[in-house]
């Protein structure tokens, strides 16, 4: 064998790089550490596997990873330096060394990420993708095993993304009609988008933001959303199968996060995030203090304003967990505590309904005081007019009319009137009125008549005890009913 599967430590590349040891293999290559022996800094080298090699179409993957990456200036981009041939002709790439492992590695070895870590994570692989968007360039392999995750100067977590091999600009994929090649799965099935299933170049930006989806639902789950035993499995899942509830799989996950996963996750397009920055912005709440920073390199890296908000002008997707927490709240309430917080607004219905039976018993006093100029009205008691708040049925109060003989000389005022005035000015007792509860069975009982002096009757409104607070019961009501 020769070429790259022949590459031993210490053997010279190019006359300029000592191998060191093998990083990783692939199917189609095989990445080494090396020193620069001018510079003394150590690079990574990424070859093309003998059997890979002599394909037209490997070949040309390969350089166009290093074209895209290249293009792309982001700090999230594995950096190419350089790229060149072994003497039988086998393409090689020189590339920024990386101490570090990628996030497929780390999720076999320690299992979900925590929650604040998979969004800082996910935003910073953004900023890569976000610029790649920009430029036209759809990535089209977005998985955790392409997120590698390093440490920079400081020791702060860093996120690379690799693997721009199938990267392509749109009008690449639109140029691209070959049935071979369409019919040629690019990317991992898992990740991949129902219409990227479909077919290969049938994709745009909203394709990555699937797979960003799944790779989100994926480090903090260390499940798959969508899973089978075959590709074709696999395939069948993707297009028709609804997600498995995140939640389902781990409940502490905010619910708020939960719907960010599932809008990644819509099968159609129009119903999913239209750009990484809208999929930014919902995740920011649930992310470190860094993350508003991501946000604005984002926006910045699609040539967005930083002032635009776009859609979030409206409430933040965010504040869904603090309202479905209170809704939560108030439905574990126990049965008395809800009703200790709807006896105020309770009480308030009653004595609306005691205060508009005896305004309309007075207008009819009125009326029949101005045709006749005395009358006796019996309101009903207190007790027979405020009925539980739950009955809203009409109170008609039938009051009659009794002739009073008004005597000569002076008339009793109201401050030296008592009860035994009724020798003064008396009054023939009325029948009984009645009051009557429409839609109920039974009537309520009525009370005596009383004596109204002939002057003008001034409407009042009876003070309740919960009237104080009339208008936060009222507010406690209504939202309880929301």
């Amino acid at each position: 064998m020769n070429g790259a599967a022949s590459l031993q430590a210490g053997e010279i590349v190019a006359g300029k790089f000592c191998v060191e040891r093998v990083i990783a293999t692939g199917g189609v290559g095989v990445v080494v550490a090396a020193r620069h022996l001018q510079l003394g800094e150590t690079v990574a080298l990424k070859f093309l596997l003998p059997q890979a090699d002599r394909d037209a179409t490997d070949i040309a993957r390969f350089v166009r990873e290093a074209q895209s990456a290249v293009k792309l200036k982001n700090e999230h981009v594995a950096r190419v330096l350089d790229v060149g041939s072994l003497e039988d002709g086998s393409p090689f790439m020189v590339m920024e060394y990386l101490d570090g492992q990628d996030l497929d590695n780390y999720l076999r070895h320690n299992g979900p990420l925590a929650i604040s870590d998979a969004v800082s994570y996910m935003l910073q692989a953004c900023e890569a993708i976000a610029e790649a968007h920009h430029l036209g360039i759809v990535h089209r392999d977005v998985k955790p095993s392409n997120f590698f995750l390093t440490t920079r100067t400081d020791g702060s977590p860093l996120i690379k993304v690799l693997d721009f091999g199938i990267a392509k600009a749109r009008a690449e994929l639109e140029q691209d009609v070959s049935l071979t090649k369409t019919r040629t799965v690019l990317g991992s099935p898992v990740y991949m988008s129902p219409e990227q299933i479909r077919s290969a170049r049938s994709v745009d930006h909203r394709s990555d933001i699937w797979s960003l989806g799944v790779t989100l639902y994926e480090l903090l789950t260390d499940q798959l959303p969508f899973d089978g035993d075959s590709i074709t499995g696999v395939a069948a899942a993707v297009s028709t199968d609804p997600i498995a509830p995140i939640r389902s799989v781990r409940p502490e996950i905010p619910i708020g996060l939960s719907l960010v996963v599932e809008r990644c996750l819509e099968k159609k397009l129009a119903d999913r995030y239209q750009s990484v920055a809208d999929f930014a912005e919902d995740l920011v709440p649930y992310g470190p203090e860094s993350a508003r920073y991501s946000l604005t390199r984002i926006r910045g890296s699609l040539g967005m304003k930083t002032s635009d908000s776009g859609k979030h002008n409206q409430v933040s997707i965010a504040d869904t967990d603090n309202m479905l927490a209170t809704a939560a709240t108030l439905m574990s309430t126990t049965g008395s505590t809800v009703e200790t917080m709807l006896a105020p607004a309770r009480r308030k219905r009653a004595l609306m309904a005691y205060a508009g039976a005896v305004l309309l018993a007075i207008a009819i006093g009125a009326l029949a005081f101005s045709q006749r100029g005395a009358v006796a009205v019996a309101p009903a008691s207190a007790s027979a007019l405020a009925p539980a708040a739950s009955v809203t049925a009409s109170v008609v109060v039938e009051a009659q009319i009794v002739p009073v003989k008004v005597p000569e000389g002076p008339q009793p005022t109201a401050s030296n009137a008592s009860p035994q005035s009724s020798e003064v000015f008396p009054v023939r007792p009325a029948p009984e009125a009645s009051v009557k509860y429409v839609g109920r069975k039974a009537a309520a009982p009525a009370a005596k008549a009383r004596a109204v002096e002939s002057k003008p009757l001034v409407q009042t409104r009876p003070v309740g005890k919960g009237d104080s607070n009339s208008k936060h019961d009222e507010d406690i009501f209504d939202y309880t009913r929301k």
